[in-house]
């Protein structure tokens, strides 16, 4: 905005030359970005604060300055004007707040404004044009009251504002052909067409010429996010849009309309009759409590309650006294749409005061706290992650059915149940998650799609199960740590290629975890948890923490992958209950080896496919003796029965006093082999 300082003087005392003056306007938040000298006047060009819509004016900025230096301001002349049973006029929207009518005509011959009516004009850029235009202009420029006339002659019947119709179309200003205006935007109509467009622009068919003799006054204040919405669809920019978006004071509606009247009638334009008032505006102002001593210890000043008061009413607030340090302040309406705390407030009371006046305190410091416990196992179990190439993700808290169904869960399982949302605009996002499976996999496809071919990732989150119990009435909230590994179980070296990453790489790294957080978590063979069947059957595993599970890992299911297009990769899922993290560490003792060597032998059975070699392990396990039982090798062959697994076991025993002898051992071996024989034999199971 271009102001002229000949035409500021006007309105606010200022003995200040050029220079400073634009120092204070840049102190206030009124950024000069440049001032030009010509003629005995200098402009500065000012770029407003986007929401301070009483700025885009003379009377706003002198108003900001004298909240500072406490110079008196002082208006434009106004007419005052009577409401009443003006030009019929009809209001139907709410959105309208305020709308004024008022009829002029012309008593004598066509006059122009004065020079000096007309140099906020020439400053501002805006060509002269007629005195009803001009005496538009002016009172937006002047008091920030956007203002238009109608040529009375052109306007058939009553006035209606309204909201526009489906394909109804109105033919703007400065445009040469009609065009379809947005079936709920805010116009101005007559009985035949329409006269404006409520906040942005009048249209060709009822605007005023040099030929006018009689006018339609109007000055209104309209919503300005539905004015804001309107400029947007019709791809338009106004001055008088530019002051309505950011709100304008329904207050100013009658005095922009007495402004105009007040410019006209010195030219030899004559009031006609009362002016019609409508609108859904109701003339309440926010109240707002201030206590002089919160506002001192916000501010780390020391002003008196009579000091406060002043600063504030140069804004235009008006306080009344509650208690002795304290006021109701009442909010003036050109501020209604920003001041909506007494901490805004605050604020005011720090631009009259300047911020490079306001004494620098440093923050009180209370002495810190030590990290808890679960911030203590969440920091060594993120290194972990990290050191080992995971990367951390934030992903959505939803997914929509589509996915969901691709799961393919049996019927009646707990994950069928969402907390789901009532009319979302996107299908995606219907369903609250209640599981981060579909999550991993959206993770493990997009960057397939990017060709990123190696996947380490994690994230903390929680998910939402529905359970109208639950204390807030509608979920429990469950927090879980998941991780997804895709590709490359480490990055390759150029003396060998890595592995893929399989749940057994899961399983080494959740017994990492284990030891770095002394919690004894254990990775057992099982599919009884939630997410079991979304895994591949074999190769999956339960998380437990003593008696606890506490999570899964796994292959996520190969007809998983199939229906979400993942192709040549096996993605490995494993997920923890964040719980675990607020367990107490294990204390590690130290226990001396023994001095006497356990018994090692070796036994091997052939399997068929679908027997699991764990229940093998635990069988040879059960026996009286103290013995520890690991698979140690495997290969496939193919007889008359089959395919068949090969598998070898070590069995170490214990031998801690040295008093076990070979014999005794063998004989321990040989009633392993008998349980084995005895309870698997007729699976198929045999000694090799």
């Amino acid at each position: 905005m271009n102001i002229s300082l000949n035409v500021l003087r006007r309105h606010i005392n200022l003995s200040q030359p050029p220079k400073e003056l634009r120092h204070l306007l840049d102190d206030i938040g009124l950024e000069v970005k440049r001032m030009e000298e010509s003629d005995g006047d200098v402009v500065f060009g000012l770029e407003l604060l986007a929401n301070r819509g009483d700025h885009h004016c003379y009377l706003g900025i002198a108003r900001e300055i004298s909240g500072r230096t406490g110079n008196d301001i002082c208006g434009p002349l106004s007419r005052v004007l009577t409401i009443g049973n003006g030009y019929p006029v009809q209001n139907e929207t709410d959105l309208c707040l305020r709308y004024t009518a008022t009829q002029m005509k012309r008593s004598g011959e066509l006059q122009a404004l004065s020079e000096i009516d007309l140099e906020p004009l020439e400053a501002a850029g805006i060509h002269s044009l007629t005195a009803p235009v001009d005496a538009t202009n002016l009172s937006n420029l002047e008091i920030g009251q956007p203002t238009h006339v109608f040529d009375a002659a052109k306007v058939k019947g009553t006035i209606r504002i309204r909201l526009s119709l489906e394909g109804e179309k109105a033919w703007l200003l400065f445009e040469e052909t009609q065009r379809e205006i947005p079936a709920g935007t805010i116009v101005i109509a007559d009985e035949e067409k329409i006269l404006a467009i409520a906040g942005v622009i009048g249209c060709e068919d009822s605007k005023t010429t040099e030929d006018t003799t009689d006018i339609i006054i109007e000055s209104a204040c309209f919503d300005p996010v539905q004015v804001r919405k309107t400029g947007r669809a019709l791809g338009l920019h106004t001055d008088a849009l530019a002051r309505f978006e950011r709100g304008a004071d329904p207050e100013l509606a009658i005095v922009g309309a007495g402004r105009v009247v007040e410019l006209l009638e010195s030219v030899g334009w004559e009031l006609v009759g009362e002016t019609t008032e409508v609108g859904a505006w109701e003339s309440t102002r926010r109240l707002l409590h201030l206590e002089v001593v919160e506002l001192n210890r916000f501010l780390g000043v020391s002003l008196d309650p009579a000091e406060v008061q002043s600063r504030l009413e140069r804004y235009g607030f008006e306080l009344e006294s509650a208690g002795a340090t304290g006021f109701h302040v009442y909010v003036p309406t050109h501020r209604m749409w920003d001041v909506e705390t007494v901490f805004d407030v605050y604020e005011e009371i720090a631009k009259s005061i300047g911020y490079n006046a306001i004494p620098t305190t440093l923050p009180k410091i209370d002495k810190g706290a030590l990290p808890s416990l679960f911030e203590q196992h969440r920091d060594i179990l993120e290194e972990t992650l990290i050191g080992a190439g995971f990367f951390e993700v934030i992903t959505d808290g939803f997914y929509g059915r589509t996915d969901f169904d691709k799961l393919k869960l049996p019927a009646g399982h707990p994950l069928h149940h969402h907390v789901e949302t009532q009319n979302s605009l996107d299908k995606g996002y219907s369903l609250l998650k209640n599981n981060c499976l579909l999550q991993a996999i959206d993770c493990v496809r997009k960057n397939k799609h990017r060709n990123v071919q190696d996947l380490k990732v994690y994230e903390w989150t929680r998910t939402f199960h529905l359970n109208p119990a639950a204390s807030n009435g509608v979920c429990d909230e469950r927090l879980v740590l998941w991780g997804v590994v895709s590709g490359a179980e480490r990055a390759q070296t150029w003396q060998s290629k890595a592995p893929q990453a399989t749940p057994l790489y899961l399983k080494g790294l959740i017994e990492e975890l284990s030891i770095k957080l002394g919690l004894g978590l254990t990775v057992k063979t099982g599919t009884d948890h939630l997410l079991s069947p979304l895994l591949h059957p074999y190769r999956q595993a339960t998380i437990w923490l003593g008696e606890l599970c506490v999570g899964v890992l796994g292959e996520i299911h190969p007809q998983i992958c199939t229906d979400f297009k993942i192709k040549r990769v096996r993605p490995c899922y494993f997920e923890i209950d964040q719980s675990v993290l607020h367990q107490q560490a294990r204390k590690i003792a130290y226990v001396l080896p023994p001095v006497h060597q356990p018994l090692t032998r070796t036994i091997a059975f052939s399997l068929p496919n679908q027997l699991m070699a764990s229940e093998i392990q635990d069988a040879l396990a059960s026996i009286e003796a103290e013995v520890k039982v690991s698979i140690v090798d495997l290969f496939t062959f193919e007889n008359e029965q089959g395919a068949q697994r090969a598998i070898t076991f070590e069995m170490v025993f214990a031998n801690p006093d040295g008093t076990l002898s070979a014999e005794a051992c063998n004989e321990q071996l040989q009633q392993a082999m008998d349980t084995v024989l005895s309870q698997y034999g007729d699976h198929g199971v045999q000694h090799r």
